[in-house]
């Protein structure tokens, strides 16, 4: 009842005074006041520093008989409270429930950007601060030299806060100073500097590469000068970033055994000016008939989706072409339809009755003149409008023509009876017109010395021209074998292998030689493209890990299938122990990680391994689990063993996480053997089969191994099981459960060789107790902070309040 009320100024309130006014309500109480206040706040708190008492509801800081009699200090925080006092009642005193804090700011300029002896990402900045006591002008000084600009003086008066400090270089330290003009006199600053990046720049301008590798030389690059030495001031890493397109969004396929056409397409229309769309086509001379039956038109959101028969001077977006579709149901169902002028305007004549699939639509080509019919049959014709007449120049295309007419939606048309007559070339093709994407091809780096030697480095992404956002690629320099990179001339990127290929448009941006970085994972990978979709089976894994952040070494072998970590030498096994983790990708094949020395290698390594591949675990190979029982499993549904592991935050088990959609994953059945020496964390919900489990080092893999745990070890099945024509080996595969907690357990295995693990379950004390058995214990300092047994994620938590 007699607690003082409604404090202030409030809680961190920021002045420009040496003296400040305080003020509460008084308690009921209350007949007189202490008023507390001081810089140390657990002192404030024990009421150790001098009391100012007054029967008023304020008192002004900073002035004699006040607190802090001498006057408040700029740049200081003051921390205070208040006591009510009424000596007649024995519950006297109450302080005020909470200690307020008021910062006198300083008089000179305070808070730089960038900060203090921070370093700046790039060679742009605006040096700007917080000025002090409301300056009437600023004075700034700025340079390379800290003495120099510590003594300067005489700088012109200017109002603006903000410096434009021009043009700057790399590897360079700057000093920069403000003093706070006051009219009657000058507040001088400290001394302030920043660093710019240790970087070389090959370019820093974004540049655009149009590849065409459907004839010679099959291959397309441009090049950039270099700085002679590439490994100045210690920079040792090749970065870029580039951005591509997708490919082809359309796809046709036959089934040689009915003679049946599906076809997808995307795209805006094949209409007006220029057309977007999926063609499947041959060359043709002379006059032609097609027919096809549309057996289906498929589902989407326009009705004006179109598939039929078509023929067309060119694969231009523009050209001249007559088209016989039926819909999704605009213009009744079908339309003729055509361009007579290349880039002109489209005309159509649509059906005088509505039809829908199947039916069946006709071409005829005699000469320039075009005409075109519709059957519900195949025998009674409806011409729709008369013959057109397009000039038209052979060799022209002939084919079957989808589009959803809608952008970046796709829909799907299934033709039969499909039946061409005319002198056509033998060969189907198909491909996208008007819509933007990149055919799969290559792409490089390649390194030129003074010399002339010329070494290259191919992206591992097979497809890496069709990723489609801005992705990131670091090359050591040490990759480039047999070039000097002290004495560079060239730096190339291109498109291609020398084989014909395709075409399309790729950008490329921020070429630097930055500072090295440790690799933080390698990617051990066989790199099959099992599905043949002309992309590294188990690509997804990598991008997941690369979006997190972590930098992966994807280090590809001489070929598909072979590879580089198949064979160990002195040379690898150092990178290997180099690495903060190693995850083993399923994208591999067993039996080429066991031959003579390499069991016992691959285990003596210190680097956490995470192991995908369950073939590899059994005893058979690398002896991790007394098993050679794999099971494929899809949609698999887990159990969690060990909840109050932190990989399993904020997932409750039973847990699917495994998309069968995708594809099938292979686990190990342990029911009669365990996981022998380690800790087993989750298994599949209704048999005895690991998904996770996890060795300490130096530990034996179980009783009769023979082979010891020269580092952390985790077993953690992931990635499908491959299957011919269906599925890829190692493809990504978990739902956004399992994905979660795979990154925790990437993050787990990261710190499996911990300073400190603080569990904070402690629940009373002042000591956070190490639990990763190093004896590293934390000490809590101060007040603002309490235990919480219960309210953690995991557990017990400790709780801050802001105030300190």
């Amino acid at each position: 009842m007699g607690e003082p009320l409604f404090l202030d100024p409030p809680d961190g309130t920021q002045i420009e005074t040496t003296s400040e006014m305080l003020q509460w309500r008084p308690g009921k109480l209350t007949t007189s006041h202490n008023v507390y206040m001081g810089t140390n706040l657990d002192e404030v708190a024990a009421g150790t520093v001098p009391a100012v008492n007054t029967t008023q509801s304020l008192v002004t800081a900073g002035i004699p008989d006040g607190p802090i009699p001498e006057g408040l200090v700029p740049d200081t925080i003051y921390y205070w409270r208040v006591e009510s006092v009424n000596d007649l009642n024995p519950e006297s005193p109450w302080s005020s429930e909470e200690i307020l804090s008021i910062r006198v700011l300083p008089r000179r300029a305070f808070d730089p950007s960038p900060s203090d002896g921070s370093s700046i990402p790039d060679l742009t900045v605006n040096l700007t601060w917080t000025a002090g006591w409301s300056p009437i002008m600023h004075q700034t000084y700025f340079g390379t030299d800290p003495d120099q600009v510590a003594n300067a003086a005489g700088a012109p008066l200017v109002m603006d806060i903000g410096i434009d400090p021009g043009p700057l270089e790399t590897f360079m330290t700057y000093y920069w100073r403000v003093d706070e003009f006051y009219g009657i006199e000058t507040v001088k600053g400290p001394v302030w500097s920043f660093s710019t990046p240790e970087y070389l720049v090959i370019s820093s301008e974004e540049t655009t590469l149009d590849y065409d590798n459907t004839a010679e030389p099959f291959v397309t690059e441009f090049a950039f000068d270099t700085p002679q030495d590439l490994t100045y001031g210690g920079v040792s890493d090749l970065t870029l970033r580039f951005h591509g397109k997708p490919g082809s969004e359309g796809s046709v396929s036959l089934d040689e055994a009915t003679g049946t056409y599906t076809i997808t397409g995307s795209g805006t229309d094949i209409w007006g000016t220029s057309d977007e769309f999926h063609y499947g086509y041959r060359e043709l001379t002379g006059d032609a008939v097609m027919v096809a039956r549309v057996a289906d038109n498929g589902s989407g959101t326009n009705e004006w989706a179109k598939g039929g028969v078509m023929i067309r001077q060119s694969l231009d977006a523009g050209s001249t072409h007559r088209y016989m579709p039926i819909t999704g149901g605009g213009g009744n169902g079908a339309s003729f339809q055509g361009r007579p002028v290349a880039d002109g305007s489209s005309v159509n004549v649509d059906s005088g009755e509505v039809v829908a699939p199947p039916y069946w639509v006709k071409l005829e080509r005699v000469g320039n003149d075009f005409s075109g019919s519709i059957s519900p049959d195949g025998v009674t014709w409806t011409q729709l409008g008369g013959a057109e007449t397009i000039e038209m120049t052979d060799p022209v295309l002939i084919g079957l023509a989808v589009t959803s007419h809608a952008a970046g939606e796709k829909r799907t048309f299934t033709f039969d009876n499909v039946d061409i007559v005319g002198d056509i070339s033998a060969d189907d093709a198909s491909t996208d017109i008007g819509i933007p994407g990149n055919d799969a091809e290559p792409l490089y780096v390649a390194l030129e010395d003074i010399t002339g030697a010329v070494a290259s480095v191919t992206h591992p992404h097979a497809a890496a021209v069709q990723i489609d956002q801005w992705r990131d690629w670091r090359i050591p320099l040490s990759k480039f074998a047999g070039v000097d990179p002290t004495n560079a001339a060239k730096l190339y990127i291109g498109v291609g292998d020398l084989e014909p290929g395709g075409s399309g448009s790729i950008r490329v941006d921020d070429i630097r030689v930055v500072m090295p970085t440790a690799t933080n994972i390698i990617w051990v990978s066989d790199f099959y493209d099992d599905d043949g979709d002309g992309v590294t089976d188990d690509i997804g894994w990598v991008e997941l890990l690369e979006a997190q952040g972590h930098t992966v070494d994807y280090t590809m072998g001489d070929a598909v299938g072979n590879g580089y970590w198949r064979t160990l030498d002195d040379a690898k096994i150092a990178a290997l122990n180099a690495a903060d983790l190693i995850i083993v990708s399923r994208c591999s094949d067993s039996g080429n990680y066991d031959d003579g020395d390499e069991v016992a290698q691959w285990n003596s390594v210190t680097t956490p391994i995470m192991l995908q591949a369950m073939h590899i675990v059994r005893s058979s190979r690398w002896r991790w689990l007394d098993t050679t029982t794999l099971p494929n499993l899809s949609d698999a549904v887990v159990e969690i063993v060990a909840p109050d592991d932190p990989i399993f935050a904020g997932v409750e088990s039973p847990v699917q996480v495994g998309d069968g959609l995708v594809g099938p994953t292979t686990y190990a059945d342990i029911t009669d053997v365990g996981v022998g020496n380690g800790t087993l964390l989750a298994k599949m919900a209704d048999a005895d089969v690991a998904w996770i489990a996890i060795w300490e080092a130096g530990v034996e893999f179980y009783p009769g191994s023979g082979e010891i745990a020269g580092g952390p070890r985790m077993v953690f099945a992931a990635g499908t099981q491959d299957e011919a024509g269906v599925t890829g080996r190692g493809e990504y595969n978990l739902t956004p459960e399992g994905e979660a907690i795979f990154l925790n357990a990437v993050n787990k295995m990261l710190l499996a060789v911990p300073v400190g693990y603080w569990k904070l379950d402690d629940g009373a004390g002042t000591i956070a107790v190490d639990s990763s058995g190093n004896g590293n214990d934390g000490i809590l300092i101060g007040t603002a902070m309490s235990w919480m047994p219960d309210d953690g994620m995991i557990g017990g938590a400790l709780s801050f309040d802001g105030t300190a």
